[in-house]
């Protein structure tokens, strides 16, 4: 909250506002080169000569640059490339073994219908929630002492060869696919393997990625289970043989920073960071909630007094407060939110209940920058606040449009796409629906594209409705959109609830305009589908 006060007083002073920004940007290189400086000490000790301890190691850089190290760390034993290779291995079958099974899995769970699949697909859900330690003593028993499998590639590899949380991951996606996609090939004669394989993953690309690259990533890392099934040291994986390095009276630390730098060369990769610097360079501690499953547990043990949430997650703490379960919260105080427009009660209740609500704006195609709201007076409640000032903004045709240094460059090898949100004179396209009141304060409305336009030429913001409709207790979810000529809600609530829905909607109905009623409702028996990052499809 307080960088708004300093954008805020810099904004019509250049000097100052370039003071800012340099003091900002070497903050940052400070605070990266702090980061960086552990790997950056590894990779240059690898060079250096092959000594036993760290202890002679007392220059940032190796007095004379060589590959002795290196050689140490092959010579040190015969199986010291093996090592890397039974990394490599594990890792790249166990990701053929989730990239395969786990999608199967994930598509039959979303796809096809079969008796027993709730009941299999909440005993994963129950499987995710039991700690990976605890499974270690008997799959151990199992693998070691029952089939007598240690020291082998089975053993490395069959635990790990297709995880509950890969399975979740693709059902979930899967569920985002349109059904009458699959059913327009069914019609077509093709079977569910065809279907699969011709059509469900040529769409499925990305979350196919994103769980390969997990699981890469898991699998090299993990030191735990090969150390406990592997006693010969041809079946060593990398992390485990770096331990032999160590002796009971010395370490052999440079050949062990070698082996350390060349397990590490394949885990290397761009993350966003943006949230934990700017808090980072402000004085604050930073805590990481591991698992949403866990999240209760996490926060009493970190007595955060911030946290950064998404709407699912600012809605669940909102019923645990009204329902006096502020406790659990352990001192969280302040709230920072975005990515939607909230119902301004339920930030009002929030407040009255001593929470700080700050509300945010901002895209990655912007690097982050777009608003910031803190005020926290009634009328404010659901702005995101005044525009960034690192960047120029209007409005074209209600669209909010953003120019200036944040802004990218383009989509990476994606001409077209670039194209499509970057116009000639360089300003930026969001999507987002806005107004800007008298005072400043900007509001999101929509998205553009989800814009229903009638054939009367009246622009209808679904999101709007949607906000009206779930005013009603008994509303779960909610989408609006168009049907058939006619302004429809598809609505998920209890069955028993649905008559209570149906009444809210038409009392509703008449405080609108004529071309903003709902004319048709729809009631769903399941949750609402949504897409691979939890929103909801339409």
């Amino acid at each position: 909250m307080a960088s708004t006060g300093l954008y805020s007083q810099h904004r019509n002073n250049r000097g100052l506002l370039h003071l800012r920004n340099t003091l900002i940007a070497l903050v940052l290189v400070i605070f990266a080169a702090l980061a960086l400086f552990p790997i950056f000490y590894m990779i240059t000790s690898s060079f250096g000569p092959a000594v036993s301890t760290a202890g002679n190691m007392r220059t940032i850089f190796p007095k004379r640059w060589t590959l002795d190290s290196y050689v140490a760390f092959f010579d040190f034993s015969p199986y010291s490339l093996r090592w890397i290779g039974n990394s490599f291995i594990t890792s790249v079958s166990t990701v053929l073994g989730n990239v395969i099974f786990a999608s199967m899995a994930g598509y039959a769970f979303a796809k096809i219908p079969f008796k027993g699949s709730k009941f299999l697909f909440g005993l994963i859900l129950v499987a995710m929630m039991i700690p990976y330690q605890v499974t270690q003593v008997p799959l151990y028993i199992l693998v070691v002492n029952k089939f007598h499998m240690s020291n082998t590639y089975v053993a490395l590899i069959l635990p790990g060869i297709v995880t509950s949380y890969n399975v979740f991951l693709a059902k979930q996606f899967f569920a985002s696919i349109p059904t009458p996609l699959i059913e327009s090939a069914k019609l077509d004669g093709c079977s569910h393997p065809g279907i699969f394989v011709r059509i469900v993953l040529p769409l499925s690309k990305t979350v196919l990625a994103v769980m390969a690259i997990n699981t890469f990533m898991s699998s090299w890392n993990t030191f735990f289970w090969p150390f406990l099934v592997t006693s010969k040291d041809r079946m060593y994986t990398i992390q485990v043989g770096l331990k032999t390095f160590k002796f009971a009276n010395e370490t052999l630390f440079a050949p062990m920073m070698a082996g350390a730098t060349l397990s590490a060369l394949p885990m290397f990769h761009i993350s966003a960071m943006t949230s934990l610097v700017s808090w980072s360079i402000t004085g604050h501690c930073i805590n990481l909630c591991n698992d949403l499953k866990y999240f209760y547990r996490d926060i009493g043990a970190m007595h955060s007094e911030v946290m950064a949430v998404v709407p699912v997650l600012l809605k669940s703490l909102y019923k645990d407060v009204m329902k006096g379960r502020r406790d659990r919260l352990n001192g969280l105080c302040v709230l920072t939110c975005g990515a939607a427009m909230f119902d301004p009660q339920m930030l009002k209740d929030l407040m009255d209940k001593g929470f700080f609500i700050a509300q945010m704006y901002g895209m990655t195609e912007t690097c982050g920058d777009g608003a910031w709201n803190s005020s926290q007076e009634e009328k404010h409640l659901t702005s995101v606040g005044h525009v960034d000032n690192s960047c120029e903004y209007k409005l074209d045709d209600g669209e909010l449009c953003m120019r200036g240094t944040p802004i990218m460059l383009g989509y990476y090898k994606d001409p077209e796409a670039t194209a499509a949100v970057i116009d000639k004179d360089g300003w930026f396209h969001t999507g987002d629906i806005a107004r800007l009141e008298e005072d400043s304060y900007m509001y999101l409305t929509g998205r553009k594209k989800n814009l229903i336009i009638l054939g009367s030429g009246e622009n209808i913001t679904p999101e709007e409705l949607e906000g009206l409709v779930e005013k009603c207790p008994a509303v779960q979810e909610c989408i609006v959109k168009e049907m058939g000529k006619k302004i429809g809600a598809v609505v998920y609530c209890p069955q028993d609830k649905q008559q209570t829905v149906q009444e809210h909607i038409t009392e509703m109905n008449r405080t609108l305009p004529l071309y903003k009623r709902i004319g048709v409702v729809e009631f769903s028996a399941e949750p609402l589908p949504r897409n691979a990052t939890g929103k909801l499809l339409r």
